[in-house]
């Protein structure tokens, strides 16, 4: 079997580059922990409105990315305590002699030697996802769907099998794969931002409260964080799946992937499936080029898309938000903010940098005899990590 060129590893570029920001990302969080607790920027008269409350809210939002990041860093470091919680999670164990599963040992073994094969008979939601046992070690963990799909088309089966074994071949298995912090937070995250992100947000726009105009900036810096949080991990996660198909596609040719793909419907998709698998249509178009310089030139251009994507968006909402507040360029707002950046240190991509973040934080009260005047200081203005 000729082996196809590897993929570009996006997957651990962006671990490399989420590892380089763990300390501004404790820092960050260390400053934005004092000024929410009342400790810092923040005096009472502010942190008793309705939209330093909305605030906090958003900062959940903000925190979520940050902690699946650092749990996943974590779980890079301690492979085998992830092994034994994945086991856990989802009832694995050793395949028994006499059932179909003993079978795919075997093929794995021909396959691939030294992959270890774990079972769940009882659980069907998904057919068969890689994952590390150790440093060195991977193993591939299968369901019911897959010893179903063993009896009635064992050439489908060999065929996803080995679409898992390219994840191993390229040492995905330790960034991705079943139990991954990293796959975990893609499709958590949109439920956490529309709970915690878009909805105290709304109600505070519905409520009436004085300082919710000063919130229309925050608003569109929190909204354009959903595909801020996303773009760098699936343009990575695509890559990752579609060389997966690819050395399966080597071994046993495109037509076999399109029909596995046309045969296989796992539970695990849903709505969100997308995040971390390709479309469907996407996938096919591969399987018929996977042999192809354009299949080659996708795999290597999907993440540097993604971070153009990225680029444009903080661009666009960082215009946005200045016009809200209107802002003239090049001066803080209110001429009281200290320079500080839109992005913080904790963002992947790198994004640029503008001088004193216009996050909506500025907020106003009246006092006796003092007329309209800012309360709060804006030097603490800075979005949260992603």
């Amino acid at each position: 079997m000729r082996r196809p060129p590897g993929p570009p590893p996006w997957l651990w570029l962006l671990v490399g580059l989420y590892l380089s920001q763990v300390p501004g990302t404790v820092s960050w969080w260390t400053a934005q922990v004092k000024d929410l607790l009342g400790l810092g920027a923040y005096p009472e008269q502010v942190a008793t409105t309705g939209g330093f409350r909305a605030l906090l809210a958003l900062s959940v939002a903000q925190l979520a990315p940050t902690a699946f990041l650092l749990a996943g860093l974590l779980a890079l470091s301690l492979p085998r305590l992830r092994c034994r919680f994945t086991e856990w999670r989802h009832g694995l164990r050793r395949p028994l002699p006499g059932e179909p599963f003993a079978e795919i040992q075997q093929f794995l073994a021909e396959q691939a030697p030294g992959v270890e094969l774990r079972v769940s008979p009882t659980r069907s939601e998904l057919t068969a996802r890689v994952y590390p046992a150790g440093p060195r070690a991977t193993r591939i963990a299968a369901f019911v769907p897959l010893a179903v799909l063993w009896r009635r088309d064992r050439a489908a089966a060999e065929t996803l099998l080995l679409h898992e074994l390219g994840h191993h071949r390229n040492g995905e298995q330790h960034v991705a794969g079943l139990g991954s912090p990293f796959v975990a937070l893609l499709r958590s995250w949109p439920y956490v931002f529309a709970l915690c992100g878009l909805l105290p947000a709304v109600l505070l726009l519905v409520s009436g409260e004085p300082s919710a105009h000063l919130m229309f900036a925050q608003v569109v810096l929190v909204v354009l964080r959903v595909p801020e949080v996303l773009l760098l991990p699936v343009g990575a996660l695509w890559s990752a799946e579609l060389a997966a198909d690819r050395h399966a596609a080597a071994a046993r040719g495109g037509a076999e992937v399109l029909r596995v793909l046309d045969a296989v419907d796992e539970a695990d998709t849903g709505r969100l499936a997308a995040l971390h698998h390709p479309p469907v249509r996407l996938r096919r178009w591969f399987a018929r080029r996977a042999g192809s310089p354009s299949a080659q030139l996708l795999l290597v251009s999907l993440l540097p898309l993604a971070l153009l994507a990225d680029l444009l968006l903080t661009t666009t909402g960082a215009t946005v938000a200045y016009r809200l507040l209107d802002v003239p360029w090049g001066r803080p707002p209110g001429g009281r903010c200290r320079s500080r950046n839109t992005r913080s240190p904790a963002a992947p991509s790198g994004g640029p940098c503008w001088p004193s973040s216009p996050c909506g934080r500025c907020w106003h009260r009246s006092g006796p005899g003092s007329g309209h005047r800012t309360a709060s200081r804006a030097a603490r203005c800075r979005p949260g990590p992603t």
